[in-house]
């Protein structure tokens, strides 16, 4: 259960993430904020559709969730596993995620987000 509510943890992270970006966008600011989100991202993009499973698992279950086609293995539910080596991962539909991996990544994105908004904000 811990493992499913660091990956929502995680996903608000890059809520924030998005957020800060646009807050900057007026500024003309937004660019460094962009390219840390977007890396995190493109490693870890399968945390937003690992959270929109969990949070609709309901409709998930039953074959009616919005985003069938991304579903590689139907037969595959929610879970949070141990692997070979250790690494605690999240999975469902056949994807996965070491998610402690993943939340480590997303604490220091948290961290730089967070001190390039404020700088950012605060300096003409």
């Amino acid at each position: 259960m811990d493992a499913i509510l660091l990956l929502l943890a995680i996903r608000s992270i890059l809520t924030m993430a998005d957020r800060i970006v646009t807050q900057l966008k007026p500024l003309g600011k937004e660019a460094e904020a962009a390219k840390a989100r977007n890396a995190f991202t493109s490693k870890f993009a399968v945390i937003k559709t690992l959270r929109d499973v969990t949070i609709h698992y309901d409709a998930y279950a039953i074959g009616i969730g919005q985003k069938q086609d991304l579903i590689i293995d139907h037969d595959e539910g929610l879970g949070v596993m141990e692997d070979e080596v250790g690494y605690i991962n999240v999975a469902s539909a056949g994807h996965r995620v070491k998610v402690l991996e993943a939340a480590t990544a997303a604490l220091d994105l948290s961290r730089a987000l967070t001190e390039m908004f404020w700088r950012k904000v605060l300096r003409p």
